[in-house]
């Protein structure tokens, strides 16, 4: 087989042995697809790091080691032939063992490097899955290098956490909505929009075509890559210079524009703390180089942060990044009777704020994806219902279990970003407001 530059540290080895952070889990029908954040584990046990307070060390480590995509398709009823477990979770780490090339009496799997010229998927065969217990000395050290704790920025003296994220979201002033002080003042956030980036989830909080929050700046990843559309610039250079993303949870899909989009690491993020791997740790770096990545830790209870127009509920502490992120809510009036749901990927079920909520528009958790026995709130007679996913995605979303539901439940006025970006809210335009809003937003949106 032909040697390429990816795999130049293995020439004279066969068997290759791999730290594997599990990004992602799907199982659809009988197939379990897994998707893999890792490195080799040879070249991280190279760096000394002499404590875990020497943040220099680390950030060197972060900084330099090379890091894989590791893709495999199985059936279901197959994993035990390979792994130590009876399921692979998303959000832990793993040992891989692997050799190179195809054997015919092993499970195959791709090997792409990250941020490499020479992006070709290779063949690897799998021989081993096994699980690394949170109190095994490697799970413990690689979950403390692979940490958002090294690059969290620290409220200010006398403020805690959730007032320093309120100071940075909105804050009344007589009634009206403004920003901080280093924030131009809007009356009020004109638009929602989900936008069209493929299988994964970006939506916009916009006055006049200029975003002032964005929730989620994903798109397509991993094996869901070639959905990622052309042209998405205007998306991303078209915000405030003190805009604001608040990251639902850290699956890829959510933040991967980030990447494409480097300059979005100069804006303020507020996001969960939760496990990472490689390169969700490599983009907090990114982020708290700037000194602005404030990280809402976990409590047992769901924590919320109310304003007069949006309202932001961090889920309890879960092992599930999904149930474990924040949740928004959207007031456009300053009433929670006209209220828009941006649930990123968590189930309706998870949201117990819902209850003192009216809900005329919803972003469909999850891309579509099935979370079976949760049900969505009926809808009133105006209403609008989104899904955000990639045409011909991999997970095959949205499911019919989904659409049927939702149908079910009376959200009857739908629209799919894959025929372009929505116009979550307002639901109903004028005319006149109509074409002022069209002048405004340039590019192409489904009303």
């Amino acid at each position: 087989m032909k040697e390429t530059g990816i795999l130049k540290e293995h020439v004279d080895q066969d068997i290759r042995e791999y730290y594997c952070f599990s990004e992602n889990v799907e199982r659809i029908d009988e197939k379990l697809h897994i998707t893999f954040d890792s490195i080799s584990m040879i070249e991280f046990n190279k760096f000394r790091i002499e404590s875990y307070n020497d943040i220099s060390s680390i950030i060197e480590l972060i900084d330099s080691i090379r890091s894989y995509q590791i893709s495999l398709t199985l059936n279901a009823d197959s994993l035990h032939q390979i792994s130590d477990r009876k399921k692979i979770e998303e959000g832990r780490w793993y040992k891989l063992t692997a050799s190179l090339g195809e054997e015919s009496t092993s499970l195959q799997a791709s090997l792409t490097e990250h941020s490499s010229e020479n992006s070709e998927s290779n063949s690897i065969s799998i021989r081993n899955i096994s699980f690394l217990n949170k109190n095994n000395s490697e799970a413990k050290k690689l979950s403390t290098v692979f940490s958002l704790s090294h690059f969290a920025t620290p409220p200010r003296e006398g403020f805690t956490i959730i007032e320093e994220i309120t100071n940075h979201i909105v804050h009344l002033d007589d009634g009206e909505l403004r920003f901080p002080r280093h924030f131009r003042p809007f009356r009020s956030f004109r638009s929602l929009v989900a936008h069209d980036v493929g299988q994964g989830s970006c939506n916009s909080l916009r006055d006049r075509n200029i975003t002032q929050v964005y929730f989620d700046v994903g798109g397509g990843a991993g094996r869901n890559t070639d959905t990622y559309p052309r042209g998405t610039e205007y998306i991303f250079d078209n915000h405030h210079e003190d805009a604001v993303v608040i990251l639902s949870h850290w699956d890829k899909d959510h933040w991967v524009s980030a990447e494409r989009h480097p300059h979005l690491c100069d804006l303020t993020w507020i996001v969960p703390d939760q496990a990472l791997g490689v390169s969700h740790t490599r983009l907090a770096r990114r982020i708290g180089l700037n000194g602005k990545l404030f990280v809402w830790t976990s409590h047992r209870q769901t924590q919320a942060i109310e304003t007069q127009y949006l309202s932001l509920y961090k889920l309890p502490t879960h092992r599930n990044r999904n149930y474990s992120g924040i949740v928004a809510i959207y007031k456009p009036h300053g009433r929670r009777d006209n209220s828009v749901l941006i649930p990123g990927d968590s189930p309706y079920g998870k949201v117990d704020a819902l209850a003192n909520h009216e809900v005329i528009a919803t972003i469909v958790p999850h891309h579509g994806g099935t979370f079976y026995g949760d049900n969505p709130p009926n809808a009133p007679q105006s209403h609008k219902v989104v899904y955000s996913y990639g045409r011909a995605n991999r997970e095959g979303h949205p499911t019919f279990t989904t659409t049927d539901k939702h149908h079910r439940f009376g959200w009857l006025n739908r629209r799919d970003t894959i025929y372009g970006c929505v116009l979550v809210h307002p639901i109903n335009l004028c005319r006149r407001n109509l074409l002022i809003y069209l002048l405004h937003y340039r590019h192409r949106i489904q009303i």
